[in-house]
């Protein structure tokens, strides 16, 4: 079964090589403004990407999966997200935290075919974190970029690794 899984993962990788297809529009899910600003700083370098932010799950969802065909505000090619932060403008989860709605994106990309990657500081979430991971692993959707895996960072992750998020989902979207 093993083997039988494998093949299918290389045929389907195969087949997005061939495509051609390229990563000119990106949707970067970010709620904290810091990130935010270093997102914006390091995608406006990139020759040939335009990224789009949404700061909220309703924000993200009107690039993804617009109530109406063709409403979408531009077409997204890939999505980076972080797994924390709010479902709407006004709406923040229990006791003032934010809920790690991230997987709701997720799994809209997953339904709709658009490659995503979760960059997230999940380090400073402690074990509420865990069964994103274990999620992730089961779903087999691609691997988290974790900003704790930067040397020197700290636990509240001043940045976050937009450059390695960036260079996953390409690779996820041209096959490359």
């Amino acid at each position: 079964m093993e083997d039988k899984q494998e093949n299918l993962e290389k045929k389907i990788q195969k087949t997005i090589k061939s495509s051609g297809k390229k990563l000119k529009n990106i949707l970067v899910v970010e709620d904290n403004p810091e990130h935010l600003k270093d997102a914006r700083k390091y995608f406006n370098a990139i020759k040939g990407v335009k990224a789009y932010y949404a700061d909220s799950y309703s924000e993200a969802e009107e690039y993804i999966a617009p109530k109406f065909e063709g409403e979408a505000p531009a077409s997204i090619d890939g999505v980076i997200t972080d797994i924390y932060f709010p479902i709407g403008k006004r709406y923040v989860g229990n006791n003032g935290d934010e809920d790690p709605v991230g997987v709701l994106v997720a799994a809209k990309c997953h339904v709709k075919n658009i490659p995503f990657v979760f960059c997230t500081g999940g380090y400073h979430h402690g074990v509420r974190y865990n069964w994103v991971n274990m999620l992730q692993r089961t779903m087999r959707w691609p691997e988290m970029i974790d900003s704790h895996d930067i040397p020197g960072c700290v636990k509240d992750a001043n940045h976050k690794p937009w450059d390695k998020a960036y260079k996953q989902l390409k690779e996820l979207v041209e096959g490359k």
